[in-house]
């Protein structure tokens, strides 16, 4: 008796993990999301790197705009 109740809840448990893997719908999203995280990653880690080389030029370009519009006023 003991061994028949035990059956039950593993045949469910295999018959679930063997339908969750044969399901492929997901799969090619998840893919995409990987691979978009990826990316986002290395643009993050890019910028990063290159701030110090980025802050000069941005702050010059600010600096100009800022002195224009105190200058219209």
């Amino acid at each position: 008796m003991k061994n028949n109740m035990l059956s039950v809840p593993l045949r469910l448990i295999l018959h679930t993990v063997s339908r969750f893997s044969s399901e492929n719908r997901g799969t090619t999203a998840i893919e995409y999301g990987l691979l978009a995280g990826i990316i986002a990653l290395g643009i993050v880690n890019m910028l990063y790197i290159t701030r110090s080389s980025l802050q000069y030029p941005l702050l010059s370009v600010y600096s100009s705009i800022n002195s224009a519009i105190q200058g219209a006023v």
